[in-house]
């Protein structure tokens, strides 16, 4: 077991947490649209999976500080690039989506339609934060992989 320098992965740590905190923008725009435009306040079932995303990266955040350790950096490079190929996925298929009509009843329809989407995906808001949160991921996960740590 080959411990690592704690300033190191302390760093690396809050980086995770303040990027996981910055991908819930998302969450507390749609939600102060909601209560300052509606009287009832119904959150979309989309919100739950994001605040799910989050508070997975901080308990990961959490967990790499606890331990100490190179192999739970490269865990947490894993979920990084994880997190990238779900965003970069999700960002394709909005940005497909969104030139098409609602017309087919694909899986990916069904999915849009669950979670409440629809209107972030023809408005063009979920393939551009996808896109950014994508991007991002993938060079944090970048620059978290080191071999010097």
């Amino acid at each position: 077991m080959s411990r690592v320098p704690p300033t190191v992965v302390f760093f690396r740590a809050a980086f995770l947490v303040v990027f996981a905190l910055g991908s819930g923008i998302p969450v507390v725009v749609h939600l102060i649209r909601l209560v300052f435009t509606n009287g009832n306040a119904h959150v979309d079932p989309w919100i739950y999976l994001v605040l799910l995303l989050i508070l997975l990266q901080i308990a990961y955040a959490i967990y790499a500080v606890q331990i100490r350790d190179v192999r739970v950096l490269r865990v947490l490079v894993i979920l990084l690039t994880t997190l990238s190929a779900l965003y970069s996925m999700l960002c394709g298929l909005t940005a497909t989506l969104a030139w098409k009509t609602m017309v087919g009843q694909g899986l990916f329809h069904m999915i849009v339609v669950r979670l409440q989407l629809t209107d972030e995906v023809f408005n063009g808001r979920v393939p551009l934060w996808c896109g950014a949160m994508a991007g991002g991921y993938g060079l944090l996960a970048y620059f978290f992989h080191s071999d010097r740590a």
